[in-house]
């Protein structure tokens, strides 16, 4: 599934306005590892006890590393109305890319992953908004919020939040 996924894709953009159709694509395929990655939970993410976190992995954890660093790198930009279309296109590029290597890479159980995958929608999201305009709100403001509840949400040793 994933691997169609990614490739069904050339796009983060794409794959946010196209994830419904390639989600029914993908459920079809024979699964090609049936003991992983129950997708049927992809539609939202399942319910969470307050204070307990999902399990991660490596690739996630690299992944997301990546992301938050080059969010950061742009915060200061965007919140002084400085962001330029070529920097807004760069960090929709690198979150695109990273959301890729996650997929292409996941080792998380099912209900981890269904969680992951409503965070992987938003950040999609916010990538298409930066593109269309490096200073809406549902761009980088997205992003950081994504960062946050990545943080609450996801077991990430030494994970440390953007600074305000």
């Amino acid at each position: 599934m994933n691997k169609i996924i990614l490739r069904s894709a050339v796009t983060g953009y794409l794959l946010v306005f196209a994830w419904p159709a390639i989600v029914v694509a993908a459920e079809n395929e024979p699964a090609a590892e049936p003991e992983h990655h129950a997708h049927e939970m992809h539609g939202t993410a399942p319910e969470i006890v307050e204070g307990q976190q999902w399990e991660t992995d490596a690739p996630l954890r690299e992944a997301m590393l990546r992301i938050r660093d080059a969010v950061s790198a742009r915060t200061a930009a965007y919140h002084s109305g400085t962001l330029s279309a070529a920097e807004a296109n760069a960090l929709a590029a690198a979150v695109e890319a990273d959301v890729q290597f996650m997929i292409a890479h996941c080792q998380l159980t099912p209900k981890p992953d269904a969680a992951l995958h409503a965070l992987i929608g938003r950040m999609l999201a916010a990538a298409a908004a930066l593109r269309l305009d490096p200073e809406s709100a549902n761009g980088l403001p997205q992003l950081e919020a994504v960062l946050r509840d990545y943080g609450v949400t996801f077991d990430h040793p030494g994970w440390e939040p953007l600074e305000a």
